[in-house]
């Protein structure tokens, strides 16, 4: 009887190896042709949809054999609405796809909810894979998480532009709810809520940068570099647009920090205020936009976040100020204007980059190469170090900013 029983054993372990080696033995290769199919197919008849948005999937590859492809797919809606793009339905999950004999995708199998999901995937999948996709998630979430991301990227080429949260636009609808009604009593450079320097005796003095439009002072950086100056650099979207790559460089230099300095290098104002003969924003959602959108555009070149926000021409009302508060931004100001707005000549710069005392913030220009700028602040720097001042990056002292 024993013996019996142990011939039943092999035999049946001799058929299930003979089965498994069969099975394994008519394994596929998934062509690149074939994955686009699928993932087509994935897209238009698998893919459910709750805003009627464009769909995007991608998967990962367990086996393909004969008729068969099994898979786990990502596949994520995303849709449009009042000019920004956000995801709506999205669904992460194993799939059986079965395919017609000229290899045209003709069915589909997805798992049960709750306690049948195991036992759809034990009895629709081959047994040597139910632990592989069972644990699929726990064990393999940096290959979703990289399907993810393959579609985060398709979406926003496809769109052209960047993923919004919805969260996130909630909060600023909210805080475009809370400012509408709040008029202002201030107009200028010096208004509540703008830092003007820092709050020490210390001989420290920080020095800031505005990149409006246009060129490239590339003498007054490679100075600075050579002089180990740090410098916090303001950057206003339009000059982003004709020096991308020379923003990548100075964002990955450590000298330098990069701030905001505006979509529209406008005035930052609630009621469409002047100044220099240039009209500011029109309302808080122009505040915001001026301010939001310039950030964002700084973060897809840079990868990161300003905290830091100059409006063009430095001038606000109070509101606005608050607003950019409201959005994370701290609004730094200035204690001496080095440059005069780039009409200074060089003595004229180097007598106000003195003048600037301990926790002064200077303020001058980095996008006018054929100016005395350059050569003013850098005799300043140079004075300013015999007389034992040393220049610092704004966040070394963010605590101690003086605000007015």
């Amino acid at each position: 009887m024993k013996r019996k029983s142990i011939i039943i054993l092999i035999i049946f372990l001799f058929v299930a190896l003979v089965g498994l080696i069969g099975f394994k033995g008519t394994m596929e290769e998934m062509s690149k042709e074939r994955e686009e199919i699928t993932r087509n197919y994935l897209e238009k008849e698998v893919a459910d949809t709750t805003y009627g948005g464009e769909v995007f999937a991608e998967f990962h590859t367990f086996m393909v054999k004969s008729n068969r492809a099994y898979i786990w797919s990502y596949t994520s809606e995303y849709y449009e609405d009042d000019g920004s793009v956000y995801q709506g339905r999205a669904s992460s999950g194993p799939r059986i796809i079965y395919f017609s004999n000229e290899k045209e995708p003709v069915d589909h199998f997805r798992p049960g909810h709750g306690s049948y999901y195991s036992e759809s995937i034990k009895e629709k999948f081959p047994f040597y894979l139910h632990n592989k996709v069972l644990s699929f998630p726990s064990e393999s979430g940096e290959v979703i998480q990289n399907l993810k991301e393959k579609i985060e990227y398709r979406a926003e080429k496809y769109f052209d532009k960047k993923i919004r949260d919805r969260e996130e636009v909630a909060s600023k609808k909210q805080i475009q709810k809370v400012y509408e009604e709040k008029d202002p009593e201030y107009w200028g450079e010096m208004v509540p809520g703008v830092i003007k320097r820092i709050d020490t005796e210390e001989k420290v003095v920080a020095l800031t940068l505005d990149a409006c439009d246009g060129d490239y002072d590339r003498e007054l950086i490679a100075h600075l570099r050579k002089e180990d100056i740090p410098a916090t650099l303001f950057i206003a979207s339009p000059w982003i647009e004709n020096n991308e790559k020379e923003l990548e460089a100075l964002a990955d230099d450590p000298l330098f920090y990069i701030a905001g300095h505006g979509k529209d290098h406008l005035p930052l104002s609630v009621e469409g205020k002047e100044a220099y003969g240039e009209k500011g924003t029109g309302g808080v959602k122009e505040v915001m936009e001026e301010i939001v959108y310039n950030s964002r555009d700084i973060e897809e070149v840079t990868g990161k976040e300003p905290s830091y926000f100059r409006s063009g021409t430095a001038h606000y009302d109070e509101v606005a100020v608050s607003i950019a508060n409201s959005l994370n931004k701290k609004v730094i100001g200035f204690t001496v204007a080095a440059d005069g707005g780039t009409t200074f000549s060089k003595e004229e710069i180097k007598e106000a980059v003195l003048g600037t005392g301990p926790g002064g913030i200077i303020l001058a220009h980095m996008n006018h190469p054929n100016s005395e700028i350059a050569k003013g602040l850098i005799e300043g720097i140079i004075s300013l170090r015999e007389e034992g001042y040393r220049f610092i990056h704004l966040k070394e002292y963010e605590d101690k900013f003086y605000e007015l």
